[in-house]
């Protein structure tokens, strides 16, 4: 262990040690070094300046007595220095003076700026310490010297000492690394304070005065010289309200402190709080372990609360004083003296307000009896002993147990206070029978004359116990109200239950619109829950049971009760309600089965339709499994429409998704193992088709055509390009062959027919007639040939067999100019091909059979049934170029297996077909890309889907074409449905309808 001695020997020691050491610093020799050394001693920078000095008289030894001046000079500062140093460590470790060592080290700290780092490590150490016990003695002197001032009632003197400790470690907190954050908000409510309490002490003198000029009305209304009113004590609060919301803004900043010293010591892992935020928190909000509440709040407090302890203490005496007049008075100065209390009750009531709480009020002061005034006269002894058998009486009152009715919901706690009142109310009349029995007794005794002004008493008294009775039934009609309110609510409330839960299981049953998710969409269905609903219906069920057994109960309760306490329209009317939802209740029986018959049928349906349903699935799985692809649609057909109709009873969304899932999957497979057959189905009829075109066959080409375009669609929701081509050029053929005809099935057929035939013969006689040189005769009948042949081309404009004969007409005429005529018709039917192609074409097919071989006619022809799209016309190298660049294109999506651009290359292929029909390649490699992409269409839809088409449908047969369409354009927003051919074909119906 090391003494006192020791420890002061060792510290001497290290100082003269670390003082010898000299730093190393300055450079370079510009200047005289003796000279600037001189200059740092005059600076106090002395290892500067023993460095310069020793460097010198090293270079210069000549120098070494100027040299040796200097360094004499530093000794003997620096024992000066030393001698300090030694007093100090007497001063601080021995003596234990605090105050004197910081002297001390601002002494050390002015004689030497700038002491090598050790012995200015040693001064830092030592001026902390010294600071540490310093500021910790000062803290607690002024916190002790202030707990005294408040003590003594000097609390303003208590605060302005608080403010005198504010700078103990200040300067250390705004240098710490706490942050500019808690820092600058330290420095405003700093400042706040400061301006707060400044405002504090100014308003001190104010509040001084307002109480003073307040409480001389009280004293001079204890001496009957004053009556204080509300507009006196306002203007005291006017001025207490203002000094509050200071003190208020005091705690406020108190608080602040705390938090902020709770917040440092926890953002900074400190084992102790900061000692500027401790010393503030606790001048400003005290210590907690005190015998007296001190710091500024708690001067505040008390400076306050003796102000109002002594007005409320006045104002209660005041009370006390009217409470005396009021029980020994006559009624008129009771009634006057009650108003009085009632008056001082509310000033008390305002400083309560006003301070918060400070002050509690002692309750009933007019409970504490009347007057034992004794007069010397009979009539004031016998009121004496009225007053005091009844006061006797009147305490049995007063010490009954005071019911405390809270406002409560709870029923079994109001039927506790009712029990409670039904026992006191007994209490209380038997109290009133002693009381009226005691009356009796005096007027028996003393007589009325006597015994007037004692009656009186009674007479003041009775009324009380009457009132107290009249409260009580009250209190118990108020508490049955609520009780058979509370009834009624209960039970409204569980009879709203069962009828919502009624009107849910209806709605449960009938549907209502949900949202679900197909896809990445959220689509609208008809949800129907008839489980959901048989399970509401068992609930209902219960709670009917329960229900009507709790009102029987709840009626029972209200006729045990006393008559009086029952008294009441609102309870009658409460009773009647409950009647009613019994009634309720008994009727809804009906309703209750008719409900559970509908979901029990639903669910019933639901559950056979969808076992249909299954059983379809597996059939249409084994037909796919066959091969027979045509029985698979037509059975997975029925199965989505079953299990559409079983969702329509009873929505099940798991149900509603598998099947979804495994309907369109099963309707993928189909479409899939189909598409390689229709494929190739398609390419055959396709070129069975074109030949047949080619061969002039277009009724057969057009059947042939018709198939392919039927089978493509099995699997294709577009358009084939290709059959579309060749159906326009075989449609347009057909469309000149069929008008050149009469068929056997026209109308007209029999009349058309006679007609030509009359022409004909008419034609053959005339013929033989011109022959025989009968030039007239025959003549005459080549008109009527004509006349009848104009008539059929009335019916029909394009008729082969009436215009060839007219030609023949014109030829048997006119020989010598036919050839001429022959030109001109030629020529006018080329003309004729822009405005009516048909019409010039047939033209030129009459004349082919009148003279095949007449110049210009094969051309013509041949440009016509260009023209019309019977015949293809012939290769362009342009087209056949692009044809097979298109084809290359597509190739090379297909040969890098490009799946994403196979629609690209499909169209490409189809473009190039279009621009050279006999490019095989094209017409190949087309094929083969359908194949990779496989079949397009929709066997079925997605149920949401599918109830939407059937929707459509029925529209569409009621006639409801454009709410149909609506239905069908949203429809055909799904990426499925869109490919389904039913809707499609619905579709062209609606637009046809349009």
């Amino acid at each position: 262990m090391i003494g006192k001695g020791q420890l002061r020997y060792i510290f001497f020691v290290l100082f003269l040690f670390f003082s010898a050491i000299p730093s190393f610093s300055m450079g370079g020799q510009e200047e005289d070094r003796l000279k600037i050394a001189e200059k740092l001693i005059e600076e106090q920078k002395y290892n500067q300046a023993i460095e310069l000095i020793q460097k010198e008289i090293e270079d210069n030894p000549d120098r070494f007595d100027e040299g040796e001046a200097l360094m004499q000079k530093i000794r003997e500062i620096r024992s000066d220095y030393n001698v300090l140093y030694q007093e100090l460590i007497d001063v601080l470790y021995v003596e234990k003076d605090v105050k004197k060592a910081l002297e001390i080290i601002a002494e050390m700290e002015k004689m030497d700026a700038d002491p090598n780092p050790a012995t200015k490590e040693l001064i830092r150490k030592a001026k902390e310490t010294a600071r540490f016990v310093y500021n910790q003695e000062e803290f607690l002197r002024i916190m002790n010297q202030a707990a005294s001032y408040i003590s003594d009632k000097r609390y303003m003197d208590a605060i302005s000492l608080y403010r005198t400790g504010f700078e103990l470690y200040r300067e250390e907190f705004f240098a710490s690394d706490y942050g500019d954050i808690i820092k600058n908000g330290m420095k405003v409510a700093l400042d706040n304070l400061n301006v707060f309490l400044d405002d504090i002490e100014g308003k001190y003198t104010l509040l001084n005065q307002a109480y003073n000029d307040f409480f001389t009305k009280l004293e001079q209304e204890k001496k009957g010289e004053y009556k204080v009113v509300a507009e006196d004590y306002l203007e005291f609060s006017s001025v207490l309200a203002d000094f509050i919301s200071k003190v208020a803004a005091v705690k406020n900043i108190g608080n602040y402190i705390y938090a902020t010293n709770i917040n440092v010591i926890n953002s900074f892992n400190l084992d102790r709080e900061d000692f500027f935020l401790g010393f503030m928190q606790r001048y400003v909000t005290g210590r907690v372990n005190t015998d007296i509440k001190d710091g500024i709040t708690g001067a505040l407090d008390q400076y306050i609360n003796s102000y109002m302890f002594t007005i409320i203490s006045t104002l209660d005496e005041l009370m006390d004083s009217y409470f005396s007049v009021a029980s020994g008075k006559v009624l008129d100065s009771a009634v006057s003296a009650i108003s009085d209390v009632n008056r001082l009750s509310s000033l008390v009531l305002s400083l309560q307000k006003d301070w918060g709480g400070l002050y509690v009020v002692r309750e009933n002061k007019l409970e504490k009896g009347l007057s034992d005034n004794v007069v010397n006269i009979w009539p004031y002894i016998l009121k004496a002993k009225a007053v005091k058998n009844s006061i006797a009486i009147l305490s049995s009152l007063y010490s009954l147990d005071k019911i405390d009715i809270t406002e409560s919901s709870d029923r079994d706690k109001l039927e506790s206070y009712l029990s409670l009142i039904e026992d006191q109310f007994l209490k209380v009349y038997s109290l009133l029978s002693q009381l009226k029995d005691e009356e009796s007794k005096l007027l028996a005794s003393y007589g009325n004359v006597l015994s007037r002004m004692a009656q009186s008493v009674y007479e003041i008294i009775k009324p009380i116990f009457i009132k107290k009775l009249n409260l009580l039934t009250k209190s118990a009609i108020g508490l049955n109200e609520k009780i058979s309110s509370l009834d009624v609510a209960v039970s409204e409330t569980e009879q709203k239950k069962i009828s919502d839960t009624i009107t849910e299981s209806e709605n449960l049953i009938r549907g209502k619109e949900e949202v679900i998710l197909v896809g990445d969409k959220e689509e609208t269905i008809l949800a129907k829950y008839p489980d959901k609903a048989i399970e509401n219906i068992e609930v209902i069920k219960q709670r009917k049971k329960e229900l009507i057994i709790d009102i029987e109960n709840l009626k029972k309760f209200f006729v045990s009760q006393r008559e009086e306490f029952i008294n009441s329209k609102i309870i009658s009317d409460n009773i009647n309600k409950l009647d009613s939802i019994l009634d309720y209740l008994i009727k809804l029986d009906n309703n209750i089965i008719n409900l559970e018959k509908q979901a029990s049928a639903a669910v019933f349906n639901a559950d056979r339709y969808r076992n249909e349903a299954e059983r379809k699935l597996e059939e249409a799985e084994r037909a796919i499994n066959l091969k027979n692809y045509e029985d698979a649609r037509n059975l997975l057909e029925d199965a989505g429409d079953l299990f559409s109709t079983s969702l329509s009873y009873k929505e099940d969304k798991a149900l509603r998704e598998s099947m979804d899932k495994r309907l369109l999957a099963l309707s993928d497979a189909i479409v899939k193992a189909e598409n390689q057959k229709v494929i190739v189905e398609v390419r055959s009829l396709i070129e069975k088709g074109r030949e047949l075109y080619l061969r002039g066959n277009f009724d057969e080409a057009e059947r042939t055509l018709l198939t392919a375009r039927a089978r493509w669609a099995v699997t294709q929701p577009e358009e084939n390009p290709e059959v579309e081509y060749w159906l326009k050029f075989v449609k347009a053929a057909l469309s000149i062959q069929r008008g050149r005809t009469v068929l056997d099935t026209d109308p007209l057929y029999t009349e058309i027919t006679q007609l030509l035939n009359l022409a004909r013969a008419n034609y053959t006689q005339a013929k033989t007639l011109i022959k025989q040189g009968k030039q007239e005769e025959g003549g005459k009948l080549l008109d009527k040939a004509t006349e009848n042949l104009l008539r059929v081309r009335m019916a029909f404009p394009l008729n082969q067999d009436a215009s060839l004969l007219l030609l023949r007409i014109e030829q048997l005429k006119n020989p010598d100019s036919f050839d001429s005529l022959f030109k001109e018709k030629i020529n006018e039917a080329v003309a004729q091909l822009d405005e009516s192609p048909q019409e010039a074409y047939a033209t030129l097919k009459d004349l082919r059979e009148i003279k095949p071989d007449f110049p210009g006619l094969a051309n013509a022809i041949y440009q016509a049934e260009i023209k019309l799209g019977i015949r293809i016309p012939p290769p362009d190298p342009a087209k056949i170029s692009r044809a097979k660049e298109l084809y290359k294109n597509a190739l090379a999506i297909y040969n890098r297996n490009d799946r994403a651009n196979f629609p690209i290359a499909l169209e490409q292929l189809n473009q190039a077909v279009l621009l050279d029909p006999d490019n095989r390649e094209a017409i190949s490699l087309k094929d083969r890309i359908q194949l990779a992409m496989g079949g397009q269409t929709s066997v079925v839809l997605p149920s949401y889907a599918l109830k939407l088409y059937k929707d459509a449908e029925q529209k569409f047969t009621e006639g409801s074409f454009y709410e149909a369409l609506a239905i069908v354009r949203k429809l055909l927003e799904d990426e499925r449905a869109k490919n389904y051919p039913p809707l499609l074909e619905l579709k062209k119906r609606i637009e046809s309808r349009i």
